[in-house]
């Protein structure tokens, strides 16, 4: 698939073939300095591929997707703006990397918005507390093709294989409140800090606002050196965003 996993490190990147062959195609249509859209557009997306484990690297590209619409069929000059995002990206590929291994930040984020404005409050943890709570995965619960399965994986009754060992159980009865593990009480009555409340520019709907109050505790636990390459765990009340 093009992903090199150092079992020993625990990373996972783009095989070295991969990266220096997008890195000096990259380059290569830089010297040039004139291409179709539909080459540039080829190269973009070998590029999303590889930044699938570090997204924020395509934050790069904008004006390559204009250049792209406006010369699709027609091999033209690339525009200077062009040649720097294809630059940039070019030589953040020995960043793109992820640490599976990676530990977690004691540093818990909470945030809610409502109509009026955003919240957010911060609580430091155990790093063992915060760790055995990220690692939980509910996503099953809310995928209705995966539910029964998972219900019945949940209740003790289906092997992690999908061997039956038990009785059945329905969706319903696994669901109800106190049938999942909850956020615990060491977490949930740590000693929490107000470090953010302010009101909205303008209306939107809720989604983008909780959404918009999530960005702002991702962006505030992302800020502080001592959290960077740790995994973090942020809070919210919103199954749409989460």
């Amino acid at each position: 698939l093009g992903w090199h996993i150092d079992g020993i490190r625990g990373l996972v990147a783009p095989t070295t073939e991969r990266g220096w062959k997008l890195r000096l195609a990259l380059l290569e249509i830089c010297r040039r300095g004139m291409a179709t859209g539909r080459d540039i557009e080829r190269l973009v997306g070998h590029a999303t591929f590889i930044a699938l484990l570090r997204r924020e690297v395509l934050s790069v590209f904008a004006s390559v997707y204009s250049y792209i619409q406006a010369r699709y069929d027609v091999r033209s000059v690339l525009w200077p703006s062009v040649i720097r995002e294809l630059t940039l990206f070019a030589n953040l590929i020995p960043l793109i990397y992820q640490d599976l291994r990676a530990s977690w930040t004691d540093d818990v984020m909470a945030t809610d918005a409502s109509e009026w404005g955003l919240g957010a409050v911060i609580a430091r943890c155990s790093p063992a507390d915060v760790a055995r709570c990220g690692r939980l995965s509910e996503r099953w619960r809310f995928r209705l093709s995966d539910a029964r399965v998972g219900a019945r994986k949940q209740a003790g009754v289906v092997s992690r294989s999908g061997d039956q060992i038990g009785g059945e159980v329905s969706v319903a009865e696994t669901l109800k409140p106190g049938s999942w593990q909850e956020v615990p009480d060491v977490i949930l009555k740590s000693r929490w800090r107000l470090v953010g409340r302010s009101k909205w520019k303008r209306q939107e709907h809720i989604n983008v606002l909780e959404a918009r109050a999530l960005c702002y505790g991702v962006n505030r636990i992302a800020r502080r050196t001592y959290n960077i390459g740790k995994r973090a765990l942020l809070l919210c009340d919103s199954m749409v965003v989460t």
